[in-house]
């Protein structure tokens, strides 16, 4: 049973690095970084709380002996290093490897914070505390379920109400997972810390109340106390996703048809960003494509209508993507009856969509046999439109 906290610990560490390792496109970005470490280390957490709650209940007796004879004190010191030094350690281990790679890819970051790793981290030590504190007052039969209703399926409840992010800056589903920008809103995370910081020390406070046989009426207040003054913090902070700074750092490459700038955050997508642009100026003539793309939060000098812009989001998911997106929406209005048939065709163009699936779309049934030129002028028909 002893080494039940250190199978906790492990579970916890494979679980953060397997999530992590499902998608990268958090690798060199350092906000995003830390955004990823909470929605992976949400779910490694579970995983872990629950072989957690049952070594806390299986010595429940041992810890109150041990209260008995020694003292709350060293009771409260045993209870922490035994149950939950070893996932900490555990879970700074993956923070430090996670930022060594970000670090790697971008030495130089744009505008880093400090505060999404602070609350990733703090997420996790809450759940680790919830796990604990539930264990030790329920049997594992109602625990253990009560454990995955609290830490995972309240959260992505939360996050599909609030998709915006007002209240998570992260969230444990990953279908879910907030994208940062460079540039956060210190205040939301400063807000969200100190919330999850008071749900850890109200479990944590209930827990050792439970171990001592203690009256939990005050104990129980003081952290009802805590959790609504965190959580009152959180309902007036402002949305994690506010106002990217712009910024003059920037990183370009050129060929002789297109121009593509990126913030020195994402100068890696750069040689692909670049390759899809210069496909895409084969398929299409100058003045039917934008001749420079140019990246969300860059303060480019003498910008003009001939330019894209490229979602920073999107170009840390897939740069080929970002670039057929901005070249679909370049000099246009939204057509809300077909969204997204020029993003398709180009997709098409580039040999990453199938014709017999494009001619399926609504309105694009004439592709299945339209010549070059009637492709073209289908395509410019649109352009230069007043919304």
């Amino acid at each position: 049973m002893r080494r039940i906290p250190w199978m906790s610990a492990a579970i916890l560490a494979m679980a953060a690095a397997v999530s992590l390792n499902a998608d990268l496109s958090w690798a060199g970005d350092w906000n995003e970084t830390g955004a990823a470490l909470g929605s992976s280390g949400m779910v490694a957490a579970t995983l872990a709380g629950l072989p957690l709650a049952l070594y806390a209940r299986r010595n429940i007796e041992p810890l109150r002996s041990l209260e008995l004879g020694c003292g709350g004190a060293r009771m409260a010191r045993f209870l922490l290093r035994r149950c939950l030094i070893p996932s900490v350690l555990a879970w700074l281990l993956v923070v430090a490897t996670a930022y060594a790679i970000t670090a790697g890819l971008n030495p130089t970051p744009t505008s880093p914070s400090i505060w999404p790793p602070v609350a990733a981290t703090t997420a996790v030590l809450a759940v680790l505390a919830i796990s604990l504190a539930l264990g030790v007052f329920l049997h594992p039969a109602f625990s253990l379920p009560l454990i995955i209703l609290v830490t995972y399926i309240v959260p992505v409840t939360l996050d599909w109400v609030d998709a915006d992010g007002t209240v998570p800056g992260f969230t444990p589903l990953t279908s879910l997972h907030l994208f940062l920008p460079l540039t956060p809103v210190p205040t939301h995370f400063v807000f969200q810390t100190l919330f999850l910081m008071a749900i850890a020390a109200g479990a944590l406070l209930l827990s050792q109340a439970q171990v001592r046989r203690q009256r939990l009426r005050l104990p129980a207040a003081t952290a009802v106390l805590l959790v609504g003054v965190g959580g009152a913090l959180v309902a007036i902070a402002p949305p994690a996703i506010g106002e990217s700074l712009l910024t003059d750092r920037y990183v370009c490459s050129e060929t002789d048809g297109a121009r593509v700038c990126l913030l020195p955050d994402h100068e890696r997508f750069l040689p692909r960003a670049l390759d899809t642009a210069e496909q895409i100026a084969q398929v299409l003539p100058p003045g039917s494509r934008p001749s420079t793309y140019i990246e969300d939060g860059i303060r480019y000098p003498n910008a003009d209508s001939s330019m894209a812009y490229l979602s920073a989001s999107g170009v840390r998911i897939d740069p080929s993507s970002a670039v057929a997106v901005a070249v679909a929406d370049w000099n246009v209005c939204f057509d809300e009856e077909h969204p997204f048939n020029r993003e398709f065709w180009i997709y098409y163009k580039l040999g990453l969509w199938p014709l017999e699936d494009l001619v399926e779309m609504d309105g694009m049934e004439f592709m299945s046999d339209a010549s070059e030129d009637v492709q073209l002028t289908w395509w410019n028909e649109p352009l230069g439109s007043t919304c």
